[in-house]
C-alpha cells in the first residue's frame, strides 16, 4: 500500500524516476504531444480504444488485425499510444505493434517515448525479482508456500516477459497460522518498515503494515486476505478456502530455477473472482486498468478451466453477481474474451442491473478508466469513482442518492482540508 497522495520513486540501479500512477486522471508528462492533452470523440476515439484495446489479447485475432490496418490512420495510433502512456501500459502496446503493426505510422517521438517506459519497467522488473527471491527464500519454512497476488500471479504465462505487466509492489496471501511469523521474519531480514504507516493501523486490514526490500526499496505486502474490506461482498469466500485444494497451484520458479523456493498461484475460478473485484472495487475509476487486461488474458489463456458453476454459487447476491456481470459484459462489448453467454446472462439475472445503469457504468469505464472518450466536462474522476461505487451498489435508487450525496460533500471537505494543509506547510 503506497500512503495517500504520494507518489512512488522507483529506484532504477542509482538513477530515481517516478513511477507510474495507475490511471488517466493526472497531467501529461511534460513534453507530451498534443494528443495526449486533448480528448478525441467520435469515430477516432473509438478506432483508439479499439487499438489500443487489442493489446489485450495474447494471440488476437487475424480478422481483428486485418480490420485494424484497415481502419487505423496515423491520428488512431497516435492516440492509442497517448492513451497507453497514461495508462502506463506502454511496453504492452509497444509489443502488440512491433509483433503485428511494425511499420505503424508513428512518429519518431513517440516511439521514444514508448521505448523508454519499456527500459524502465525492465529496470523494475530486475528490482521485482530480485525482492521476490529474497522474500520466498526468507518464507520457505514458515508454512505452506505464499499464495502470489495480483501482478506476480498473471506472470510467465499471462505476460511474458514479464516486464510487459507495470507492477508497484508485491502482494502474497499467507496462510492465517503463519501471517505474523511471516512479518517478523521479513523485519529480522532488515525488510524496513514505513514510519509513516504505523502497524496499529493494520491491525484489521486486509493485509499487514507493508515492508520495504533494503536494497531495492520495493513494497512487500504480506497479506490476510486477497481482498479488502470494500471488495467483501456476500458471496466471496473465506481466506481458508483459498488455502483447500485445488485452490491453489504450484507456481513455476521466478527464474527458471527448479530449486528455487516455491510460490503458489491461485486456481483459474478464483484468480477470475480476485481480479474482477480488484477491477470493479479497486481504489480509483482511473487505475484498474490493467485489471481488465489481466481478465481477458486470464479467460484468453484459461478459460475452460474456470469453473462458471461454482462462480454462479458464489453469486447469489447481487452486489458479487453486479460485479461479474459488468466485467464479462464489458470484455464482451469491446469483443474481448468473455464468458459463455449463458453463465454471462446467469450473473445479469442474479444481479438485476438496469440498461440504464449497465449503460452508465460502461461509459464511466470507457472515459475514467481507458480515457477514450475523455471524461465528461465538469465530472472530475472523483466524481466519477463515486458514481461507478453507488451504481455497482445493489440498494434502493433513494439510499444510493444519498450515498452520493454524502459521498461527494465528503470529498469537497477532505479537498479543502487537503488544500489548507498543504498552504500550512508552504507558509
Amino acid at each position: 500500500m503506497i500512503p495517500p497522495n504520494s507518489r512512488p520513486v522507483t529506484r532504477t540501479r542509482g538513477a530515481a524516476v517516478s513511477e507510474p500512477h495507475e490511471g488517466l486522471a493526472e497531467p501529461p508528462r511534460d513534453g507530451a504531444p498534443e494528443s495526449t492533452r486533448v480528448s478525441l470523440k467520435g469515430p477516432t476515439a473509438a478506432r483508439a480504444r479499439r487499438l489500443l484495446l487489442a493489446s489485450a489479447w495474447i494471440r488476437p485475432p487475424a480478422t481483428l488485425l486485418d480490420s485494424l490496418a484497415a481502419s487505423c490512420d496515423r491520428k488512431t495510433w497516435e492516440l492509442a499510444a497517448a492513451a497507453s502512456e497514461q495508462i502506463h501500459l506502454e511496453p504492452l502496446f509497444l509489443a502488440f505493434m512491433e509483433a503485428h503493426f511494425p511499420e505503424a505510422p508513428l512518429s519518431p517521438e513517440t516511439r521514444t517515448r514508448l521505448e523508454t517506459q519499456k527500459r524502465l519497467h525492465a529496470f523494475r522488473w530486475d528490482e521485482l525479482r530480485e525482492t521476490m527471491e529474497d522474500v520466498l527464500e526468507a518464507l520457505q519454512t514458515h508454512g505452506p508456500p505464499p499464495i502470489l497476488l495480483k501482478g506476480m500471479a498473471t506472470l510467465g504465462a499471462l505476460y511474458d516477459p514479464p516486464r510487459l505487466r507495470p507492477m508497484r509492489d508485491l502482494d502474497l496471501l499467507i496462510h492465517p497460522d503463519a501471517v505474523e511469523t511471516a512479518h517478523r521474519t521479513l523485519l529480522a531480514r532488515h525488510f524496513v518498515p514505513s514510519p509513516e504507516l504505523p502497524d496499529a493501523d493494520y491491525h484489521v486490514h486486509h493485509h499487514l503494515a507493508p515492508v520495504f526490500h533494503p536494497s531495492t526499496g520495493v513494497c512487500v505486502e504480506l497479506h490476510r486476505h486477497p481482498l479488502c474490506a470494500r471488495s467483501m461482498l456476500p458471496g466471496v469466500p473465506p481466506p481458508e478456502d483459498y488455502w483447500k485444494t485445488p485452490g491453489a497451484s504450484q507456481a513455476p520458479p521466478l527464474a527458471g530455477n527448479p530449486e528455487e523456493p516455491a510460490a503458489a498461484v491461485l486456481s483459474p475460478t478464483l484468480q477470475f473472482l480476485v481480479t474482477t473485484l480488484h477491477f470493479t472495487h479497486g481504489d480509483h475509476i482511473g487505475g484498474r486498468i490493467t485489471h481488465l487486461f489481466d481478465l481477458s488474458r486470464l479467460l484468453e489463456l484459461h478459460g475452460p478451466e474456470v469453473d462458471w458453476d461454482r462462480l454462479v454459487g458464489y453469486a447469489q447476491s447481487p452486489g458479487l453477481a453486479s460485479s461479474f456481470a459488468f466485467s464479462l459484459g464489458y470484455l464482451a462489448l469491446e469483443g474481448l474474451p468473455t464468458a459463455p453467454p449463458a453463465i454471462l446472462d446467469a450473473f445479469q439475472r442474479i444481479a438485476r442491473l438496469r440498461e440504464w445503469e449497465s449503460r452508465l457504468l460502461f461509459a464511466l469505464m470507457r472515459r475514467y478508466r481507458v480515457g477514450l472518450p475523455g471524461p465528461w466536462p465538469g465530472i472530475s474522476p472523483r466524481i466519477g469513482n463515486i458514481l461507478w461505487h453507488s451504481t455497482l451498489k445493489r440498494a434502493p435508487l433513494g439510499r444510493r442518492g444519498l450515498f452520493t450525496a454524502q459521498a461527494i460533500l465528503s470529498r469537497g471537505r477532505q479537498s479543502r482540508e487537503e488544500q489548507r494543509r498543504r498552504r500550512a506547510l508552504a507558509d
